[in-house]
């Protein structure tokens, strides 16, 4: 029998197939009738653009959901890097030349980011993260 901790997150990881599904759903009707289009089925009258958007931040808000109980996404860094090129590879003059070409480089560009974008403070009282 599954603790409660464990049934909520087996709950998470169905919300999160859900929300793949959802996703994948979104891009495929932006591939087929265009990022500006409104689906005649649309109570919101999202384009699709818009709609991928709100579906990528559902899908990151399970993720994060999934973390704060305790899940690992992405703990190996080195795995992250090499996807991230790996998918990179097929567009380089679309891709940002800037983009680092090593693993630290790609931590300290991600700290960087974050910091940005939380404004969070580190684990020491010091500055933010």
């Amino acid at each position: 029998m599954m603790s409660p901790k464990e049934h909520y997150i087996d709950h998470l990881y169905g919300v999160l197939q859900e929300e793949c599904a959802e996703l994948i759903s979104a891009i495929s009707k932006r591939k087929r009738f265009g990022k500006d289009s409104v689906s005649s089925y649309s109570s919101t009258q999202e384009t699709n653009q818009n709609n991928i958007n709100t579906e990528m931040n559902d899908l990151l808000a399970v993720i994060d959901m999934l973390v704060v109980e305790g899940e690992r996404l992405y703990k190996d860094s080195v795995k992250k890097h090499q996807k991230t090129m790996k998918v990179n590879k097929y567009y380089p003059e679309t891709f940002d030349l800037a983009f680092p070409d090593s693993v630290d480089q790609y931590e300290s560009k991600t700290l960087n980011s974050n910091r940005e974008l939380f404004g969070r403070r580190d684990d020491k009282g010091g500055g933010t993260i």
